[in-house]
């Protein structure tokens, strides 16, 4: 009960305080950076477009590009090469798995 009084009073203190307040929220976070790319892989599946439609939000979305700049410098990734490593190693993995499955297919075949 007491955090709920306090809580109160904090929003009425920024409510008089400025009137005009309002939280910055970002609208991209870096996390939604890996998962926007996945989901363009999963829509196309071809390298050399993913990677022009990750340019085109790049020079875009303002949003998308601030918060790649972050996912970049977080990773220590170069921001000219951060999405095409990020492409790379998902269409890599993905290929690694059809792989693997396809060993294992053979291996029941040859049984």
């Amino acid at each position: 009960m007491l955090l709920l009084s306090n809580l109160t009073i904090f929003i009425a203190h920024l409510s008089t305080k400025n009137a005009n307040f309002e939280p910055q929220i970002p609208m991209m976070s870096i996390m939604d950076i890996e998962y926007t790319i996945q989901a363009i892989i999963d829509q196309h599946r071809s390298f050399d477009f993913v990677q022009s439609e990750v340019q085109r939000r790049l020079n875009e979305d303002s949003d998308f590009k601030e918060a790649y700049l972050e996912w970049c410098e977080n990773l220590g990734l170069s921001p000219k090469t951060g999405y095409v490593e990020l492409i790379e190693e998902i269409l890599e993995s993905r290929n690694s798995v059809w792989d693997t499955l396809s060993e294992f297919g053979d291996d029941d075949n040859n049984a």
